[in-house]
């Protein structure tokens, strides 16, 4: 009777360890999967926040109050409503800077560098500003009379999809 016990003992911990091996390799694999898909989301979402506020800069363009009016508003319904900062995520900051056509800066984020966040016309790139690696997306109005580009910190578009995980992860 004792070695049935014995066996029985050993059966139920090498399923009980299969099964915690095989919870962390699915753990990781959704974490891998949820990074990549995140990524090509954040990128979305930054192209999306560049394209708006080319397009509001735009259309104010000749009346720099109201140009900042519509930039700041934009801004706000960018963080507040799309990043849910203070909410449910981590205080989130952009960074962009409007170009005008022919190269003069209209507009700047107060966190936003001195120097041009990209040079690009449209697309992708990466930058350093200080000791922060920016994932910078530039674009232009759709009457191509102002350029945005828009930078976040790589370690912030990470953490602003951290709610997102931490819920797929206690589900």
């Amino acid at each position: 009777m004792t070695r049935q016990r014995s066996m029985l003992r050993r059966l139920i911990v090498w399923q009980i360890a299969a099964m915690a091996v095989a919870w962390i390799v699915l753990s990781a694999w959704i974490l891998f999967q949820m990074l990549a898909y995140g990524n090509g989301d954040l990128d979305r979402r930054m192209d999306f926040f560049a394209r708006s506020l080319a397009e509001a800069a735009s259309a104010a363009q000749g009346d720099p109050i109201e140009q900042r009016r519509r930039l700041q508003t934009t801004e706000r319904i960018f963080v507040s409503g799309v990043i849910g900062a203070g909410t449910q995520g981590p205080h989130y900051v952009p960074v962009y800077q409007l170009w005008s056509a022919d190269g003069r800066l209209l507009y700047a984020s107060p966190a936003a560098p001195s120097t041009p966040l990209s040079t690009m016309g449209s697309g992708f790139s990466k930058t350093w500003s200080g000791d922060h690696e920016l994932r910078v997306v530039s674009a232009m109005s759709s009457d191509a009379t102002v350029r945005a580009a828009v930078g976040e910190r790589v370690e912030q578009r990470l953490l602003s999809i951290w709610p997102m995980l931490r819920g797929i992860g206690l589900s």
